[in-house]
């Protein structure tokens, strides 16, 4: 999924709000000419579109979840199957869309979600050229991470374009439109920077997107405008002598620490001072996941015996990306094949039956390196949240930036993985970053 990166000749007819309020007083015409029509033929396409609709909103959950689940792989049988059946879902759509366009655009009101991906299909850009400024304008209507997901699956190189002439115009959705941009991998670093010096947009997420791109002037605005805890993930990434940063930064005292998010950076950069393991700490599971030290296994397994399936999910996940597949169950198989009192005991059981501690930390059940971190990132066992930081570490400890998210497609994320594999020089990094630490990287 290689996408061109826009250039500033491209925006340079700038659209607004204007355009979007426009693209939708044509679908309020659209609609308003329904009552023209026979009644009973409204009704027909009204109940076929409903019909429709309810099967596009469950199949665009079932999508949603799976990748918030774990990596999207092919070998998800269940996904597919959702694929196949949103394919038929989008025909009947565009077959009501063409007996009359109002049919469609009623979704806007009721289900949004279902309207955005039906036009975002290239199929439906043929059919009026507005439809994808009808889409962008729905977006507002959603929730974010969902909206996002339908972003970076759209099959659509002006919708590139357009998100980028609405910046250009300052529509009111700039903001997220240059995100999507960023994940969509299409904002260039000269489009960027003329944003920056026109004041297009707030100077924060250009400034930040710079910095990553190696900017000196961006590298020194965030270390000029950013504190606390602020934008701490590409301050750390930028920092050759993170280590020592830190602790000048943020002390050497654990419990002096002004928050989990901050402490959770520490884990990741496996300061010793800040090694202690909190298993009551809110973020306990992720420090587990991120330092794969086996010793805080019987503990936080003790832990879990309190805990309901809800709150001892991420527990289990956690442990997962220790052992992989040497844990009795997957986390996918809780609630499905096992009950949660059930796989506790079996959990408890397996602690004293299997030789859990290690000589050394580990992931998936073998040493913790950067191989095996790339393997983790591409487990659909592995929840969104474990697996940002698990891409958190491979960027700040291999000193790369490689832009991922979980809502991407399975295409762009195993394009962005391989990117990171072939990187000889971030493997050694990464696979070496306790021998670096010792001189501060």
């Amino acid at each position: 999924m290689i996408r061109q990166r826009l250039s500033v000749d491209q925006i340079a007819k700038p659209l607004t709000d204007s355009d979007l309020a426009e693209a939708v007083r044509l679908v309020k015409l659209q609609i308003g000419s329904l009552s023209g029509l026979p009644e009973k033929w409204v009704q027909f396409g009204q109940e076929k579109v409903a019909l429709a609709e309810e099967s596009a909103e469950f199949m665009l959950r079932q999508c949603f979840r799976l990748h918030r689940e774990g990596f999207p792989a092919f070998e998800l049988d269940y996904l597919l199957l959702v694929e196949r059946q949103l394919e038929g879902i989008f025909d009947a759509l565009l077959a009501l869309y063409r007996l009359h366009p109002g049919l469609l655009y009623q979704l806007g009101d009721s289900s949004p979600a279902v309207l955005v991906w039906a036009l975002f299909n290239p199929k439906l850009q043929k059919e009026h050229p507005g439809h994808l400024l009808i889409a962008i304008d729905c977006l507002s209507k959603l929730p974010s991470e969902m909206a996002k997901m339908l972003v970076l699956h759209a099959n659509s190189t002006e919708l590139d374009s357009l998100f980028a002439k609405l910046i250009e115009g300052q529509a009111s959705g700039s903001l997220d439109y240059f995100q999507y941009l960023v994940l969509r991998q299409t904002q260039s670093v000269a489009l960027t920077k003329y944003w920056a010096s026109s004041k297009k947009l707030d100077a924060k997420p250009l400034q930040v997107s710079l910095a990553l791109a190696n900017v000196d002037e961006s590298i020194e605005w965030l270390e000029e405008n950013e504190v606390g805890d602020a934008s701490l993930f590409e301050r750390l990434l930028l920092k050759e002598d993170r280590n020592t940063w830190f602790r000048q930064y943020f002390g050497t005292d654990l419990m002096t620490l002004p928050n989990g998010l901050v402490a959770t950076y520490a884990k990741l950069l496996e300061l010793h001072e800040f090694m202690a393991f909190d298993v009551g700490q809110k973020e306990a599971p992720i420090h587990l996941a991120l330092v794969g030290d086996t010793s805080w296994v019987t503990t936080a397994v003790e832990h879990m015996q309190a805990l309901d399936e809800d709150d001892g999910e991420l527990w289990w996940s956690a442990l997962y990306v220790v052992y992989g597949d040497l844990l009795p169950y997957r986390p996918s198989q809780l609630g499905v094949d096992v009950e949660w009192s059930d796989a506790l005991v079996s959990l408890s059981l397996w602690t004293t039956e299997t030789q859990v501690l290690r000589s050394q930390p580990i992931r998936l059940g073998r040493s913790l390196n950067f191989d095996n971190t790339l393997r983790a990132l591409k487990s659909p066992e592995i929840n969104s949240m474990l697996r940002e930081w698990l891409w958190r570490q491979l960027c700040i400890r291999s000193r790369l930036y490689v832009p991922w998210d979980a809502m991407m497609p399975r295409i762009q994320q195993q394009l962005l993985i391989q990117q990171m594999a072939n990187m000889p020089v971030a493997t050694e990094r990464f696979n070496l970053r306790n021998q670096y630490a010792a001189v501060g990287y």
